[in-house]
């Protein structure tokens, strides 16, 4: 018998898209708090490897998602500073960078699901050995 493996994510978007939702959370305040508002590249290098990471385990619904909301939240809390969204060449610029991030994070972990799952060495289950003890003619040796 042979078992093939899957080329679905390892993260459903079930739990992908509350997991990059709470990542990009956390490093938009952590960058807020090192005054990543003077620096707003920072921030958005920081929200695009998020992005790029949820991107690599999860489906592409929940990484588009996680995409979007790294953009409102540096649009808003880094740009904007008030939690206003900002609509600037700014923001449109960063706004392609995290689509890029989240496009490169995602085709390179289906490439790699896809390679493993091409090379993987078919898995046989070997079927059980005979037992040591025969019978003949009613008796056991």
């Amino acid at each position: 018998m042979q078992k093939t493996r899957n080329l679905a994510p390892p993260v459903s978007g079930a739990v992908g898209y509350p997991l990059g939702f709470l990542a990009a959370v956390t490093v938009t305040v952590v960058a807020v708090a090192a005054h990543g508002t003077a620096h707003p590249q920072w921030t958005l290098m920081a929200l695009s490897s998020t992005a790029a990471a949820v991107a690599a385990v999860t489906t592409l619904r929940a990484a588009l998602a996680t995409g979007a909301i790294s953009w409102a939240l540096h649009a808003g809390f880094v740009l904007g500073r008030h939690g206003e969204l900002t609509f600037t060449a700014t923001s449109a610029a960063a706004a392609a960078a995290l689509g890029a991030a989240v496009a490169l994070g995602y085709m390179v972990a289906l490439a790699v699901r896809y390679v493993r799952r091409t090379v993987a060495v078919p898995i046989s289950i070997p079927a059980p050995r005979p037992t040591t003890t025969t019978r003949i003619a009613g008796h056991v040796s």
